[in-house]
């Protein structure tokens, strides 16, 4: 899709275009909720390997 009609923006950009803007809104936050857990999760990590 993107070598076809490149867009500015992330897969949401073609949920929304493609699918519909319902969908392109649930891959968009559900995008962010991944992101906030990695970074959290990079947070603990780094913390348990600095006491260490």
């Amino acid at each position: 899709m993107s070598a076809k009609i490149p867009i500015a923006g992330s897969v949401q950009t073609y949920a929304t275009r493609f699918v519909s803007p319902s969908f392109g809104f649930a891959i968009g936050s559900n995008y962010w909720f991944n992101w906030a857990i990695t970074v959290a999760a990079e947070l603990v990590a780094a913390g348990i390997i600095m006491d260490f």
